[in-house]
């Protein structure tokens, strides 16, 4: 004689066939109202069986487990953050989600533009059982020395994936044309009147990852466009007074959740891009949202990318003056379901 365990599609003991469990999709089991703590379903959705703990749904058919970085549990998820390069180590088959934050570059040297943020990049990922090298990018170098001295960040990689490196500052040191990077977000570009009526052109930014740095108008122009952020491009130079720089652009919120689970990035946001630097009297542009260095006005010293965002270092004015922003490092975070 069947005996009900409970009251949905194959909810009962059937002779030697074992125990079935309702079948109800992810809506049909949120829809569910004063939900006893212990319940357990089939959901459809994810074919997986899951539990009601209270305050989450978690899986319990996922046998799969991991180690490195740092761990952590959080709405009944788990979570590997890694600051630093490490190793993940799968010790069984599953699927992981993963997110990758790259190096951010650094701002331009002299009238500048700010640096891009590095590359962010989410995806899902297959993983079988052995050890995962996981490399966190640098944020490119700013200038201490009064010496030409700029540089992209590095890519950071992990399970296969990679995430480009945000690109530098252009700048116009001397008279000079120095060339922006392009990258995971592209740096800001750059004019002054000792350098000619052109500009040094922007950095692209890689699809999917990031965005374009600002562009500056050229002629008698002394200011550099900001970083691309990874939520959106850089702001060109003379956006606001015709002289000013433009601010570094918005990092993004996406992963905000990810975020609060590890305490990581600035209040949800990453990869924000670096501030062009200006002139006196003009304002002083500031990062993007997500760790983006602020850019220089006139003297002042350019704010560099807050480590583990992949933000964009600000641009200078005069290098020997306002030295120019280094952009953070970069980030991995692994996460999957218990």
């Amino acid at each position: 004689m069947p005996v009900f365990v409970g009251a949905a599609t194959s909810a009962f003991m059937k002779g030697d066939k074992g125990v079935g469990l309702p079948n109800l999709s992810t809506a049909a089991r949120n829809a569910g109202v004063g939900t006893a703590v212990g319940t357990m379903i089939l959901n459809t959705n994810t074919n997986s069986i899951q539990t009601w703990l209270g305050t989450a749904w978690v899986e319990v058919s996922n046998a799969f487990s991991a180690s490195g970085g740092s761990e952590t549990t959080y709405n009944g998820k788990k979570y590997h953050k890694f600051l630093s390069s490490g190793t993940f180590t799968a010790n069984s088959t599953g699927t992981v989600e993963v997110l990758l934050v790259a190096g951010g570059g650094s701002g331009g040297p002299g009238t500048a533009g700010g640096g891009g943020a590095g590359g962010v990049l989410y995806q899902s990922v297959s993983v079988v059982p052995q050890n995962y090298t996981i490399t966190i990018g640098g944020g490119g170098a700013g200038n201490t020395t009064s010496t030409i001295n700029y540089n992209s960040g590095s890519n950071t990689t992990a399970l296969g994936l990679t995430a480009v490196g945000g690109g530098r500052g252009a700048g116009t040191q001397n008279g000079g044309g120095y060339p922006a990077g392009n990258g995971g977000s592209g740096g800001g570009g750059a004019a002054y009147p000792s350098y000619g009526s052109s500009a040094v052109a922007n950095g692209t930014g890689t699809s999917g990852q990031g965005n374009p740095g600002g562009s500056s108008p050229g002629g008698p122009a002394e200011s550099g466009g900001g970083g691309g952020g990874a939520g959106g491009a850089g702001q060109p130079a003379g956006a606001g007074p015709s002289t000013k720089a433009g601010n570094g652009g918005a990092g993004t919120n996406t992963y905000s959740e990810w975020h609060t689970a590890t305490s990581t990035g600035v209040s949800g946001y990453i990869a924000g891009g670096g501030g062009g630097g200006n002139g006196p009297g003009h304002g002083t542009p500031t990062g993007g949202n997500g760790g983006g260095g602020g850019g220089s006005q006139n003297q002042s010293t350019s704010g560099s990318g807050s480590a583990n965002t992949g933000g964009g270092g600000g641009g200078s004015w005069n290098y020997s003056q306002s030295p120019y922003g280094s952009g953070g490092s970069g980030l991995v975070i692994v996460r999957y379901s218990l």
